[in-house]
């Protein structure tokens, strides 16, 4: 069972040196835009990305997902009537990332001071969305700008440069300030970062004794959008028109998975896609899926099984009902674990990506768990399950006047749940869960008019003990 520490990794972005000029000037002013102003202040911003450090074999381990290797800064500008504007954007000179629960992107600006201004943060955009930044100008909404700023693989790449021989291309993330008004010297610490992508693990368990044994050897991502919002949207998924849609099984993105056994097997952090649509009944041809390549009961020719994303029959907190197709969101991961083979797949890709409509679980029993990383910041793993709150570092405070609305989220993906073994007396009840997903609570406690009075909570899932210590 593991927990990280807080490591500092200093990154330097300017191709010329750490310490370049800003490559954008200040807001605009009566000289034109991109001008400086006299007025502009230096602005401390650090970013948080809350995430767990989660379980992964491939290349995007540790603080890879996470890391922020550019920012530029979008100020929108807010009029009387509350509208906002574009007025500059903004390229510090340096990051500095810091490694935790959350993770944390540190860097400097000059903003024109005692201004009103709505932030926007764009974490590595890519050549092709900074190329677009030098075309808006002062009569351009944000919601123009943010329209037009969408993320393309450049062209050749088939698919997110995330493999296993340590290429990779950091994820695209997006965060906002809302309204603030910029002072000399101010820190800026309230902005959280979302990605822009999803991420999806496959792993197989077939338990002790299976019937049959399967051996994984690929996974195939089917019907996946390249196009994508940078920014996310008032619905979700947010998805551009014109998604750069590859369907059919001669577009499909084949990861090959070395060193798999009979029993189990993993393949985590490395497949990464755009948000899109769920599947509905009458487009399940084209519809987001994966097609498990193995081999079965030890035979010497692959087969395969097509998996669609399908909300399983525990869904809380998950917003799904059993049964029913789950979209693909950014920043949102979905874990499929095959639990058992009971008989072969189809001889084919093709074939197995026709199958929909069939009940694919007679040949491949599978359950798919998603959840948002957002909101899980501290986690346990024993290497095959998970155990995880919001809680920060193992500690959750309360208000020591009364605690009336927090919320306490829990996440494991053990099959049967989490089981509470203690609980402080004096905060509201926190049960436990009959199978894998979320559950989320509103805590209560009451006044504490003396010392600090502290209260452990102890969660277990299958050989996983988590604590949480509450304290107000």
């Amino acid at each position: 069972m593991k927990r990280f520490p807080v490591i500092k990794i200093p990154l330097c972005l300017s191709v010329l040196g750490c310490f370049f000029l800003l490559t954008a000037g200040g807001c605009t002013d009566d000289s034109g835009p991109f001008m400086e102003k006299s007025e502009e202040k230096e602005v401390n911003f650090v970013l948080r990305i809350p995430a767990p450090d989660l379980p992964v074999t491939r290349s995007m381990d540790g603080w890879k997902e996470y890391e922020v290797k550019e920012v530029i800064v979008l100020a929108f500008t807010i009029d009387a009537s509350q509208h906002e504007w574009f007025a500059c954007y903004k390229v510090p000179a340096a990051v500095t990332m810091s490694a935790g629960s959350p993770y944390t992107a540190e860097f400097r600006v000059a903003l024109d001071s005692d201004t009103d201004y709505n932030l926007a943060i764009l974490a590595n955009p890519g050549e092709s969305l900074k190329a677009q930044l030098a075309s808006f100008s002062a009569t351009d909404s944000k919601a123009v700008v943010l329209e037009a700023l969408k993320y393309a693989l450049p062209a050749g790449t088939d698919k997110w440069p995330a493999d296993g021989s340590g290429t990779y291309t950091p994820v695209p993330m997006y965060g906002e300030s809302g309204k603030i008004t910029i002072q000399p010297e101010m820190t800026v610490e309230h902005i959280v970062l979302t990605r822009m992508l999803a991420r999806i693990d496959v792993s197989v368990d077939l338990g002790n004794n299976p019937v049959h044994t399967f051996r994984l050897s690929a996974v195939h991502l089917c019907n996946y959008n390249t196009v994508g919002y940078i920014a996310p949207g008032t619905v979700a998924p947010y998805v551009p028109g014109s998604p750069g849609k590859q369907e059919g099984s001669a577009l499909a993105l084949r990861y090959p998975v070395t060193g798999a056994t009979t029993s189990t097997a993993a393949y985590t952090g490395e497949i990464y896609t755009f948000e899109a649509a769920r599947a509905a009944e009458n487009s399940l041809s084209t519809s987001p899926c994966l097609i498990i390549e193995g081999y079965f009961d030890g035979e010497t020719s692959a087969c395969f099984y097509r998996v669609d994303f399908v909300y399983d029959g525990n869904p809380a907190g998950s917003g799904g009902t059993a049964g029913t197709y789950m979209p693909l969101l950014r920043n949102t991961l979905y874990q499929v674990e095959v639990t058992a083979a009971n008989r072969a797949g189809y001889k084919t890709l093709e074939e197995a990506l026709n199958s929909y409509g069939v009940n694919t679980n007679d040949r491949l029993k599978y359950q798919t768990i998603s959840y948002n990383p957002g909101d899980i910041s501290d986690m346990m793993f024993d290497d095959q399950y998970m155990l995880g709150t919001n809680a920060q570092s193992g500690y959750f405070d309360l208000n020591p006047a009364g605690e009336t609305g927090r919320t306490f989220v829990i996440y494991t993906n053990y099959p049967t749940g989490y089981e509470v073994l203690t609980s402080p007396s004096w905060i509201s009840a926190i049960t436990g869960s009959t199978g894998a997903g979320t559950q989320t609570f509103t805590l209560t406690a009451g006044q504490n008019t003396g010392a600090t009075r502290e209260g452990e909570l102890i969660l277990a899932a299958g050989r996983l003990r988590y604590t949480v210590l509450f304290r107000q």
